[in-house]
């Protein structure tokens, strides 16, 4: 959609546009990245900013105009990122005095100095499910694949300027793999998903012997305890038939089954009035102790249902869309305001500070946003605007502005618990354990046909996977997945026909899922010449580097669609953002390409550069280089031999 009408603020920094349909929308021009939108506007008269910058006038109808307040950096928002981009965020909780966030991700728990913006501490503890503080004594509480875990977090002996320790931890429970966890509001109860064992239990924190084990409830991962530890609430995630249950936590009995609504996630309301479950089409309140639905939040967009409230329950954030977070008035259900997650990236977890000052939002490739209210409310406040809302309490001074340091004692949690677990083989071991057990588990066909992946044994791996497609149902939402899976099988055997068939039906169940888009463009780009098709490529290709704008690797295939179109200054460009972005990840899948534009433009000396980085690369990753890398970098390489002998035939001697 082409916007028509813009304008800069004084900066240069800011970019507000109006389109046709009266859609306002604010860009950072340097990147080219849509920074938020607002509907309901009229393509009238062109946004502009006032002198200072820091109000923006927006025509909405006729002669009525919006006046926004314009705050950018970190007064208004922290975004926090952890050190690897292939994995998300899953959990994020804020200490009590609010200067430390943790957060949980595949790799582990990482503690921040929200005071400082930084990492002050790393607990290398493998998937990490939940991470939260206990409201009063401030320890920390992790969940994840090395079972559940009390972490201290004290100032550590003979430190003289007050570092912290954390550690060395307790284990709550029994060892062994553990998902979800949750806290009662006073921190005396613990409700923990064992989805391993299809049942969730709740442990007393004061009476460390007691435990009650809640009924069985098959693919169970979300949890929630009501405030006065007396209902649990568990659902599913890729469950089938999924219900969300009501357990009663005294004795472990099912109370209710709520009404089949595929999977979800739970949450309790703060003063214990209201169950919600998110799902990927709406939120729905239901009356606690009677079970009876009460009000429902439709959904913008499908994903996941991530939810949170306030301390005081005034205020619930909520998903209208993956991207997009809505606060909003519980008493009144007003929207007080709406923010979007960085490049388009999808929100995982929200959460508000103990003072409900702050709300942080986990991101995929482990993005955090932290958002400021207090400032928000703040700037509203003078201009007459604020929420009808109580206004905060005042929030704990660090007089210390010195960033935090830690020392982490892993205690027995750094001794590897069942080191083998997560090994393909391993794997295959515990899920044909498992396909004995009910030979119609698609979800174990599936997971095994993974682990085949992973050791390159493709007709076991594409066996399997055939076999869970045939038995999942036809909406299930690991399809779309399976089928991509199942595609990069069969080009491992060159089966290209029908790895391209499996591509295509993917995109055909969901035209938006970006690994499907980039493999298809991939295959158009880089497949069998009599099957490219570089046109078909460039609008898959330019959708998932639109929605993910620094995956280096849907850059890397965007690059290569426009050098097969030749269209090569586009092509550098991006091949050179995906060259930045990777990090020397993959950088020769960049280079050999960029090698070959250059040729092409006549460039010589820049081709012959780039050709022989790329070689130097490969030189110094050769233990890291897969065999299907290698075999796809072989064929780049002699394409580059050829392109580069052809524009200058006397340099193909100078190369190894």
């Amino acid at each position: 959609m082409s916007a028509f009408l813009s304008g800069i603020n004084h900066r240069g920094d800011l970019l507000a546009s109006t389109s046709w349909d009266g859609t306002l929308r604010l860009w950072d021009p340097m990147t080219g990245r849509q920074l938020l939108s607002k509907e309901g506007g009229v393509f009238n008269n062109p946004p502009q900013f006032a002198p200072n910058d820091q109000r923006l006038a927006f025509t909405v109808s006729g002669a009525k105009v919006e006046l926004w307040e314009v705050a950018t950096g970190s007064a208004v928002c922290q975004v926090l990122r952890g050190p690897s981009y292939e994995i998300g965020t899953a959990w994020t909780d804020f200490s009590p005095d609010g200067r430390l966030l943790a957060s949980a991700s595949e790799d582990g728990v990482r503690l921040w100095d929200l005071h400082a913006s930084r990492e002050a501490a790393f607990l290398p503890l493998g998937q990490t499910r939940s991470v939260f503080f206990h409201p009063t004594d401030g320890s920390l509480i992790t969940s994840g694949d090395r079972g559940v875990y009390r972490w201290p977090i004290a100032t550590y002996p003979d430190s003289f300027h007050g570092n912290l320790q954390v550690g060395p931890p307790e284990l709550l429970g029994e060892p062994g793999e553990t998902w979800e966890a949750c806290l009662d509001l006073d921190g005396h109860k613990l409700a923990v998903v064992q989805r391993n064992r299809g049942r969730s239990i709740v442990l007393d924190l004061d009476k460390k012997a007691e435990k009650v084990v809640l009924g069985n409830h098959p693919n169970v991962a979300r949890i929630a305890i009501s405030p006065d530890d007396r209902w649990v609430a568990t659902a599913t995630w890729w469950g089938t038939n999924s219900t969300t249950k009501v357990w009663d936590a005294q004795s472990g009995k099912l109370v209710m089954d709520l009404p089949a609504q595929g999977d979800a996630t739970v949450a309790f309301s703060p003063d214990g009035k209201w169950l919600v479950t998110g799902t990927d089409r709406e939120y729905r309140f239901w009356h606690v102790g009677s079970w009876q639905p009460g009000r429902l939040i439709a959904k913008e967009h499908g994903g996941f249902g991530a939810m949170a409230f306030s301390w005081d329950g005034r205020m619930m954030a909520i998903l209208k869309s993956p991207q997009r977070v809505q606060l909003i008035d519980v008493y009144t259900d007003a929207e007080l305001a709406a923010f979007e997650a960085p490049d388009s990236l999808h929100i995982q977890h929200l959460c508000f500070s103990p003072d409900g000052s702050r709300l942080s939002a986990g991101c995929t490739h482990q993005v955090i946003q932290v958002w400021n209210l207090q400032g928000i409310r703040g700037k509203l406040a003078e201009m007459g605007l604020d929420w009808d809302l109580p206004p905060y309490l005042p929030r704990d001074s660090w007089d210390d502005a010195r960033a935090l340091q830690f020392k982490v004692d892993m205690g027995e949690a750094g001794q590897t618990i069942r080191p083998d677990l997560l090994q393909p083989r391993a794997q295959i071991g515990l899920y044909s354990f498992l396909l004995a057990l009910n030979p119609f588990n698609y979800q174990a066909y599936m997971e095994r046909g993974s682990a085949y992946t992973k050791l390159g044994e493709w007709p076991k791996a594409i066996d399997d996977l055939s076999l869970a497609l045939a038995l999942m149902p036809s909406d299930a939402k690991p399809k779309v997945r399976t089928l991509v899976c199942r595609a990069y099988n069969y080009g491992q055997i060159k089966d290209f026909t029908r790895s391209l068939a499996d591509l295509q039906s993917a995109l055909k169940l969901d035209p938006n899922d970006l690994q499907a888009c980039n493999n298809l463009a991939w295959f158009y780009a880089t497949g069998p010449e009599d099957l490219r098709n570089p046109q078909e490529a460039l609008p898959l290709a330019q959708r998932a580097v639109d929605k993910a704008t620094n995956k280096w690797e849907f850059l890397n295939t965007l690059g290569v669609v426009f050098y097969r179109l030749g269209e090569f200054d586009k092509a550098i460009s991006t091949l050179e953002r995906s060259l930045r972005e990777g990090n020397d990840q993959a950088a020769a899948f960049d280079l050999f390409f960029l090698a070959m534009c250059h040729a092409r433009l006549g460039d010589s000396a820049k081709a012959k550069d780039c050709y022989d980085r790329a070689v130097k690369w490969i030189q110094e990753h050769q233990e890291q280089v897969t065999p299907e890398w290698a075999e796809e970098l072989k064929n780049f390489r002699a394409e580059a031999d050829a392109v580069l002998a052809k524009s200058d035939p006397g340099a193909k001697d100078t190369r190894n």
